[in-house]
């Protein structure tokens, strides 16, 4: 899971970490990302919409292990993100970073 949880944190700084939140101005990272991950000798692809306020949710998938999963949180607009990854049949895995 370790590894797993490393490639989603690359994804979430590759998908632009910085994004806003709170009642500033609209995060300009908005919108839907969608693309591949690597790390710690895994890989696969993730769709993550981020909102106006920085908040994220999306699809994960681990190519290397064949799992399917759900990621969600936040990016501040220091660019510090926390959240969580769930892949099915295992419990959630916390994620934060800068």
């Amino acid at each position: 899971m370790r590894k797993m949880l490393i490639g989603m944190l690359v994804f979430a700084f590759l998908a632009g970490c910085g994004g806003g939140g709170g009642t500033s101005a609209p995060s300009p990272f908005a919108g839907t990302w969608a693309g591949t991950w690597s790390g710690g000798g895994e890989n696969g692809t993730a769709n993550v919409t981020i909102s106006n306020s920085g908040s994220y949710a999306g699809t994960v998938v681990n190519n290397t292990q064949a799992l399917n999963g759900t990621t969600v949180g936040s990016i501040s607009s220091g660019g510090n993100v926390s959240g969580s990854l769930t892949y099915d049949g295992f419990a959630p895995v916390a994620m934060t970073g800068s």
